[in-house]
C-alpha cells in the first residue's frame, strides 16, 4: 500500500514537471522587414548635340572675307569682282584649298586688288544677307547649282554671273594655287569675254 502511494506521488511529480516545462517563454522571432529595392529612375540620356554649319566662321586664311551685301557693294563701287567661296564642314579639299591655295602670297595680294571675298557654308540654312534673309548658303547652292565643294563663283561688278567653265555656273573642285591665280586673272582681265579658260591657260605658257 506504502509502495502503491510512493509510484502515485512519483507520477504526480513527473506531471507537474511536464506541465511547468511548457511554461519556458518561446520568443517568435518578428519577421523581419525586407526594404523594397531601390528603384532608380532610367537616366535620360540627353541626344548628342548636332553641330549646325554656319556662315560666320569663315576660313581661316589672310583673304579678308566680307559679308554677302558688303561684298557686292564694293563691288559696284569701286568697279571690283566678286570672288564666293563656297564649301562645307567635314571636306578634306575645303581644308586643302584654305591650308594651301589660300595662304599662297601671290593668291591672297591678287584677290585683295581686284576681289571682293565672300565664304559661304553651302551647308547652312542661316541668312547671308542682311538686306534678303532668304538668301542662305542653301539657297546659294540652288541658285547655282553647286555640285559639291568647294566650288568658287565669280560675278561681275554689277552682280551678274561669270561662267568659267562650260557648263556650269560655278568652278567646282580644289584648284591648286597656280591653277586659281590664273583664274583670278582670266576674270580680271575681262578675257572671260574672249576666250575660254583653257585658252588663256595656253596663251600664258
Amino acid at each position: 500500500m506504502r509502495y502503491k502511494a510512493l509510484l502515485t506521488l512519483i507520477v504526480i511529480v513527473l506531471l507537474a514537471g511536464c506541465v511547468g516545462g511548457d511554461d519556458v517563454s518561446t520568443t517568435t522571432p518578428s519577421p523581419t522587414t525586407t526594404a523594397a529595392p531601390t528603384t532608380h529612375s532610367p537616366t535620360t540620356t540627353s541626344p548628342p548635340t548636332t553641330q549646325v554649319p554656319t556662315t560666320t566662321a569663315a576660313p581661316v586664311s589672310p583673304i579678308e572675307w566680307q559679308s554677302y551685301d558688303d561684298a557686292l557693294r564694293a563691288a559696284q563701287e569701286n568697279d571690283t569682282y566678286v570672288y564666293i567661296y563656297l564649301w562645307r564642314r567635314n571636306c578634306p579639299y575645303c581644308d586643302l584649298m584654305q591650308s594651301d591655295t589660300f595662304m599662297d602670297e601671290e593668291v591672297t595680294t591678287y584677290l585683295g586688288e581686284h576681289f571682293e571675298s565672300v565664304s559661304v557654308n553651302i551647308w547652312s540654312s542661316d541668312p547671308i544677307s542682311e538686306e534678303n534673309p532668304e538668301i542662305t548658303g542653301r539657297y546659294i547652292e540652288s541658285k547655282y547649282r553647286v555640285p559639291g565643294a568647294p566650288s568658287s563663283v565669280f560675278l561681275s561688278p554689277d552682280g551678274s554671273l561669270i561662267k568659267v567653265v562650260p557648263g556650269y555656273d560655278v568652278v567646282p573642285g580644289y584648284k591648286p594655287p597656280y591653277e586659281f591665280r590664273l583664274m583670278l586673272e582670266y576674270v580680271s582681265t575681262g578675257s572671260y569675254m574672249e576666250m575660254t579658260f583653257e585658252q588663256y591657260v595656253n596663251s600664258q605658257q
